[in-house]
């Protein structure tokens, strides 16, 4: 009987000590969630510029880095992307494609010697990928510089 005696002295300890263990690792289990959703990752605007009617917009993704060209058009009532603004999602579409360029008849050494790196939008525009980006894109989730998030389209 002694020793339940001495058990019952350290059970407020022991609850103290379970109550404590539970707080923390709720608080770590927490931080671990609010840490995967601060890791999303996401599409972020780097740049913006202009050519004649076109906008040029910068995204990098993974390391990567695209040029988004979007026709200048007027709309009201939208999400205008600006510089520094991330989003999770973008349709991205190639717009020089090597398969449309590269013939089909012809051996060389370098199919893609083919294919240019610039694109004639109009008279006046052309407009070029840049040192490091493998290609130039276009995307239905913006009209001029309107972010259509892709439930709207």
């Amino acid at each position: 009987m002694e020793h339940l005696h001495h058990i019952k002295k350290y059970i407020p300890h022991l609850f103290i000590f379970c109550f404590l263990g539970l707080q923390v690792s709720c608080i770590a289990n927490n931080a671990i969630v609010n840490t995967e959703i601060s890791n999303k990752e996401n599409y972020t605007v780097y740049k913006i510029d202009s050519i004649n009617n076109y906008y040029l917009i910068y995204l990098n993704f993974k390391e990567k880095n695209y040029k988004v060209i979007s026709k200048k058009e007027l709309t009201t009532k939208c999400e205008i992307i600006k510089q520094g603004d991330q989003y999770s999602y973008f349709n991205l579409e190639r717009i020089i494609k090597p398969e449309d360029y590269i013939p089909k008849n012809v051996k060389t050494g370098s199919p893609l010697e083919f294919v240019p790196d610039c694109i004639k939008f109009d008279e006046q525009t052309e407009i070029c990928r840049d040192r490091g980006m493998d290609n130039i894109y276009s995307t239905p989730n913006l009209i001029g510089l309107c972010y259509k998030a892709p439930s709207s389209l």
